[in-house]
């Protein structure tokens, strides 16, 4: 059975917990730049920012339940490596928003004032 890849883990964990991430900066395992290392260049996950209000409707961003059992069997498939074209293209899509969702969110925890370290 093929391991799932740290983006994977991440995906599947954000589902399963439904609380989101922070941006976990070793998800890619290639030295290639990424959708997501371009969008943490202008994000800014490490930085606050965003307006309170604005930063808690981001941390309430979250996969639902279709997309969700979606991401599973996409993940099952791929993990049993009998995933088409199509379908790795699709979870390649989901793992791409994760990111993005995931870059959002780090910045919005940065953002609140309950966030700040003491």
């Amino acid at each position: 059975m093929k391991r799932p890849t740290r983006k994977e883990k991440a995906c599947t964990s954000r589902c399963e917990n439904r609380a989101g991430s922070a941006y976990d900066r070793a998800v890619s395992t290639s030295s290639a730049v990424t959708e997501a290392d371009i969008l943490a260049e202008i994000i800014a996950p490490d930085k606050p920012g965003l307006d309170p209000d604005a930063a808690r409707a981001i941390l309430r961003l979250q996969f639902n339940n279709h997309a969700c059992e979606r991401i599973r069997q996409l993940l099952d498939a791929n993990n049993r490596g009998k995933i088409s074209d199509a379908e790795h293209a699709e979870l390649q899509k989901y793992l791409r928003v994760g990111q993005f969702i995931d870059l959002m969110q780090a910045k919005a925890r940065l953002s609140l004032p309950e966030s700040s370290p003491t």
